[in-house]
């Protein structure tokens, strides 16, 4: 597959998704559009980014989901992968990435804010006895 700035990308999928994508080549050499070079072929042409946009946006829509956009498929995948352990290198040349700079930046600083809570969560010592660790209240002086 070509991705962004006609990289060739190596993309993985299950089990289902390879028997939905065979159905989808065993239908599309009748589609009108079937001589022309874009693999996937809508009703009306060639699916686009824009396409996608909207077919997730309204999934999401339906689904009650909100703030969910394609990009935050790609996100989800390197959160999930670094926060299993997976290098960020690895995680940088699955998303095509030349150097872990990108990863570094976006997704392990997400991810190491997110342990850092997580181990704040962990004292069992509250500075105020009815406070969540998140909530301590702060006393203000009056004199």
């Amino acid at each position: 597959m070509l991705g962004k700035g006609g990289k060739v990308r190596t993309v993985r999928f299950g089990r289902d998704t390879a028997r939905a994508v065979r159905r989808y080549l065993h239908e599309r050499p009748r589609h009108p559009l079937a001589n022309t070079s874009p693999l996937w072929l809508g009703r009306r042409g060639p699916l686009g980014y824009g396409y996608v946009w909207t077919m997730v946006k309204k999934a999401a829509r339906r689904a009650g989901a909100l703030g969910v956009h394609p990009h935050l498929f790609r996100h989800t995948f390197a959160h999930t992968r670094l926060e299993a352990g997976m290098q960020e290198g690895d995680v940088a040349r699955l998303l095509g990435h030349r150097s872990t700079k990108m990863v570094h930046e976006v997704y392990a600083a997400a991810l190491a804010d997110q342990r850092a809570l997580s181990a704040y969560d962990k004292f069992d010592a509250p500075l105020d006895s009815d406070a969540s660790p998140r909530s301590y209240k702060v006393a203000r002086r009056t004199t």
